[in-house]
């Protein structure tokens, strides 16, 4: 399946030390496990969620609704921006040439 969004985002569990996200690795979108976080508390160390291990994946996949909710919301604004911007130009085939 392929999602291109063009969106990243990300959610961590409680203890902040494991997360879920969907980031751009090299050129694919991919689902990853966030296993740690920069100084920022932005995610530092991201693997692809289908290369870990069952313990990472087993800890993570209960907040891929609330990922999934944060895309959809996400992708909604934006498609609502974009329809905001298309409204806003003028039609074409009334301008006068």
């Amino acid at each position: 399946m392929q999602c291109n969004l063009g969106l990243s985002e990300y959610v961590l569990l409680p203890s902040k030390e494991l997360g879920l996200g969907f980031f751009r690795i090299n050129k694919d979108w991919r689902l990853v496990a966030i296993l740690g976080l920069d100084g920022d508390g932005d995610p530092s160390d991201v693997k692809a969620w289908s290369d870990c291990g069952r313990a990472t994946k087993l800890a993570t996949v209960a907040l891929l609704p609330v990922l999934l909710e944060r895309l959809a919301a996400m992708a909604e604004a934006q498609a609502a921006h974009a329809e905001a911007t298309l409204a806003a130009i003028p039609d074409v085939e009334a301008i006068p040439f």
